[in-house]
């Protein structure tokens, strides 16, 4: 009778090992799917970035001159900008210097 009953200690604390290593592992995975939603969001914020300085470095070899603002891109050179996603910072500290851009997840 004491064999028996020691068996079944042996599974219940089986169980729980189980269940406490599964949450464990939940933890883990949850933390890393931040981990890699925060550095993709990065990586989007960088892409647009890269693609207003492609359409700035465009409009002026075309025309010479830096664009006065951001709208003058969507409207001339095709830019398509997610004012609901992102803050937009774009300034021209002179009219020879590359304007300074800056794009922030809202």
């Amino acid at each position: 009778m004491n064999r028996i009953g020691r068996e079944r200690d042996y599974g219940a604390l089986a169980r729980w090992i189980t269940v406490a290593i599964t949450a464990v592992l939940a933890i883990v995975v949850a933390v890393a799917l931040l981990q890699v939603s925060g550095r993709t969001g990065d990586l989007s914020t960088a892409s647009v970035e890269r693609a207003i300085r492609s359409s700035i470095a465009q409009c002026y070899a075309l025309e010479g001159a830096y664009p006065p603002d951001l709208a003058y891109l969507e409207k001339n050179y095709g830019l398509l900008l997610d004012e609901k996603r992102y803050i937009f910072d774009y300034q021209v500290p002179g009219a020879n210097v590359f304007p300074i851009v800056r794009v922030v997840v809202r």
